[in-house]
């Protein structure tokens, strides 16, 4: 009786494991399809290109939101750099309130993350909040960005820029 229990056991261990593998392979082969998704449609350059236009914004906005469409059920830190990266887009276009929603989504998930991390340095949550205190600022909701901006300090409080950006 206790020798079946044990195999029982085993094998349940051995499905769950099996599981948890298949299911990193899928988020890593979504994950690797938004990126072609991504370089395709040269989302990186627009973004590093301070002369880019709207039009150009606009398409790397509309190719990133095919990239979270792609990871749609996966919540990881790929996740909420594709909203982050779609916030910032939609900043330097004058969207605050769509850069907004966008930011609220990247600290959503990088937080729910940052609960289960072995490595609290790996977060960009502090990145994220210092981004939306940006567009809060711009919304002209000071109390807001002075909150999200000490946060940032609070999760990171040797990045100078975060003082800056409060001041």
């Amino acid at each position: 009786m206790q020798k079946k229990n044990k195999t029982r056991k085993r094998e349940k261990k051995k499905k769950q494991l099996l599981n948890t593998l298949s299911n990193q392979e899928v988020e890593m082969k979504k994950q690797i399809e938004a990126e072609k998704v991504l370089k395709e449609k040269g989302v990186d350059e627009i973004m590093k290109n301070k002369y880019a236009t709207s039009q150009q914004f606009n398409e790397a906005i509309a190719a990133l939101s095919g990239a979270i469409t792609i990871m749609q059920e996966i919540k990881n830190d790929f996740t909420a750099k594709l909203f982050s990266m779609k916030g910032f887009l939609y900043l330097k276009t004058e969207h605050f309130q769509l850069a907004l929603n966008d930011y609220d989504t990247a600290i959503r998930i990088s937080t729910a993350i940052d609960k289960t991390r072995d490595n609290p340095k790996k977060s960009r949550s502090q990145d994220y909040f210092s981004q939306r205190g940006e567009c809060f600022h711009k919304l002209n909701q000071p109390k807001e960005a002075i909150k999200d901006f000490n946060e940032a300090i609070k999760l990171a409080p040797k990045n100078g820029q975060f003082y800056l950006n409060r001041a």
